[in-house]
């Protein structure tokens, strides 16, 4: 059975009907899995740079940062075209669910795709619940 997913105010992930369990993440891996929350049409990998735009204001949500320098270098490392830091983070984020569930759930809850391909989270959307200032960037 799956469980219902909450974004609170504060950006924490909680799996309510799994002992309201945490799902844990950096600010990055947040930044990344929140767009792919906001888009269920699915994002292909190769054309995350035209997102930029909402992952930096993402990014500026989550993050503690006050120098907007390296919040954009965070971001363009993210989405420069052949680097392997968007894959490192799916990886995380990947990860972070399985330690929350049983490994064949957490692929409900996590983007997922094959390569040239949209990769988007299959979780019905009636089971996630979202902060007003994330829907606001639909």
């Amino acid at each position: 059975i799956l469980s219902r997913l909450v974004v609170t105010d504060e950006f924490q992930l909680f799996l309510p009907d799994y002992q309201n369990k945490e799902v844990k993440l950096g600010a990055l891996e947040k930044t990344l899995y929140f767009l792919f929350l906001i888009r269920p049409e699915g994002i292909c990998l190769v054309d995350l740079d035209r997102y930029e735009k909402d992952l930096r204001k993402i990014y500026a949500m989550l993050s503690n940062r006050e120098n907007t320098d390296k919040m954009n270098e965070s971001i363009r490392g993210l989405v420069e075209p052949g680097s392997t830091t968007c894959q490192q983070k799916l990886t995380r984020i990947r990860k972070a669910f399985k330690d929350c569930m049983i490994d064949n759930l957490a692929l409900e809850y996590t983007p997922n795709g094959k390569r040239g391909e949209a990769y988007s989270i299959r979780l019905d959307r009636k089971l996630l619940t979202l902060p007003q200032s994330l829907m606001a960037l639909q």
